[in-house]
Parts: C-alpha cells; sequence; structure tokens
C-alpha cells in the first residue's frame, strides 16, 4: 500500500512523504481493536508509526513527544500498548517506562529505539518492556512485535 506522511521540514513547513509498505492491511473489527499510545520526540518518526498501525487495524489513540508527557497521556488514555523511544528532551524513555510500569504494572510497552547498546536493552526489558525494537525497523517487526502482545 503507498501511503503519504505529511512532515515538518524546518521553514519549508509541511511536506508529505510516500512510502511503500509491502505489508497487506489487516481488517479488524470492534473489540478486536488495540488502542496504542505513540512515544517519539520525532514528529516524522511519530506520523510514520501511527500511520503504519493505523493501516494495519490499531487505533492510534495517542501521541507524546517526552518522557514525562508520555506518563502524563498514558494515565488519561490507559491504552493496550505503548511505542516508547528512549533519547527524548526531559524524562527519557527508559524512566517513562518505569513511571508507567509503576501506574500500571501490566503495561504493554515496547521501546523502539536507535540505541543499540546491550546494557541499555537488558535494563529497558529488567525494568518492564516486553520487547526492544531498534531504529531503522522493518514494518513486519513492529507489526509482528505488536500482534504478539
Amino acid at each position: 500500500a503507498l501511503v503519504a506522511i505529511p512532515f515538518s521540514v524546518g521553514s519549508l513547513g509541511r511536506m508529505e512523504l510516500a512510502l511503500c509498505l509491502k505489508i497487506a492491511p489487516k481488517v479488524v473489527t470492534g473489540a478486536d481493536v488495540k488502542k496504542v499510545m505513540v512515544v517519539d520526540d520525532s514528529d516524522f518518526q511519530r506520523d510514520v508509526l501511527k500511520m503504519l498501525l493505523q493501516g494495519h487495524g490499531y487505533a492510534v489513540v495517542g501521541e507524546a513527544a517526552d518522557g514525562e508527557e508520555a506518563v502524563r497521556r498514558y494515565a488519561e488514555l490507559q491504552p493496550d500498548i505503548v511505542t516508547l523511544d528512549i533519547i527524548m528532551p526531559g524524562m527519557d524513555g527508559v524512566d517513562a517506562l518505569q513511571k508507567i510500569k509503576e501506574t500500571n504494572p501490566a503495561a504493554k510497552v515496547i521501546m523502539v529505539s536507535s540505541i543499540s547498546d546491550k546494557e541499555r536493552v537488558v535494563e529497558c526489558l529488567r525494568r518492564g518492556a516486553l520487547s526492544y525494537i531498534l531504529k531503522p525497523y522493518e514494518p513486519e517487526k513492529i507489526l509482528e512485535t505488536l500482534q504478539k502482545c
């Protein structure tokens, strides 16, 4: 499916990027729809992930650009799944993960980060993340991981 994703390019304003995703959209109905919150400080990364998920039957019920906002929005929205970046201004994703898990120990959080440091991966999993996906990711990997949740 060809997906157009709007994103900001500094003084150029809003533009669209067309991505060709080689994944057949999944038809999901009613109670089967999973609510997802996407957390990343990059508007572009949030838009790409949001379009991918919405195109495959997930309801993106909220977004956040930093850890503090993620913790606050999680409490408000109670999504089924959270995708969480690590490097963000203010509270980072690891601390946000911990606070979300303190709020709800059963929270399903998937880390999506460019940090490949083994210690950081282990720390996130120890703090309760269900999975750790390295950027740049294959769309299939995100969908497969969310499906397992």
